[in-house]
């Protein structure tokens, strides 16, 4: 007596089981799509894309991708927990300021802080990116950077120093709200690479200029 076993090939017909999915596993792959929307700065509407949601579904068809709003409510809930790491992992601190015209002049105002973790590796992070419907004057700057160090508890004797472009506001309001500062050294050499264009040279200053840029 024999058996027939069937084999693969194009004439086999296999029915294959879907993936079960464990509450552990639901929530692994919640939070891993909760970490790629913001490691690459993606809309959560992803999570509302008929593409997006087809590739969940042929990774793991009994997953069930949450909706945008509970997304939402985690980044909430993300941004309060890294924000109170933050105010206890702070000893010293440089701050930056830039503040810049999207292509839909919308203004924004930018603030970061660096400064060296434990094991003296440079740590940056971005404290707000916020839109400015006020007029930009001094007092309004530094108005702003204010309630941004107070939402994170940032003493001014904890920061060193602030860096700024070339704007004659800014530069009064990090006068008025710290007193020590220093300029980004990137805005004056893109200008200089800007009236630059014509020469020989350009593509290798600009190069110097990012690089420069990255670093500092």
């Amino acid at each position: 007596m024999y058996l027939s076993i069937p084999r693969s090939g194009p004439n086999a017909s296999f029915v294959r089981p879907a993936a079960s999915c464990s509450t552990e596993q639901a929530a692994e792959f919640t939070d891993s799509i909760l970490n790629m929307t913001v490691k690459d700065m993606r809309p959560l509407s992803i999570v509302e894309d008929e593409g997006f949601q087809k590739m969940i579904s042929t990774l793991n068809p009994r997953y069930t991708l949450p909706s945008r709003t509970y997304f939402m409510k985690m980044i909430e809930k993300k941004y309060e927990e890294i924000q109170g790491k933050l105010k206890n992992t702070i000893k010293e601190t440089d701050m930056q300021t830039d503040i810049w015209t999207s292509v839909a002049t919308e203004a924004y105002l930018g603030v970061t802080c660096h400064f060296l973790g434990e094991d003296l590796e440079m740590e940056s992070y971005s404290l707000t990116t916020m839109t400015l419907e006020e007029k930009h004057t001094a007092a309004n700057i530094e108005e702003w950077s204010e309630d941004v160090i107070s939402k994170f508890v940032i003493p001014p004797e904890k920061i060193k120093a602030v860096v700024h472009g070339n704007c004659a506001d800014v530069l009064v309001a990090v006068n008025i709200l710290a007193g020590k500062h220093a300029m980004c050294r990137s805005h004056p050499e893109f200008g200089c690479a800007k009236h630059s264009k014509e020469k020989p040279s350009y593509r290798q200053v600009c190069g110097c200029c990012k690089m420069h840029g990255q670093t500092f």
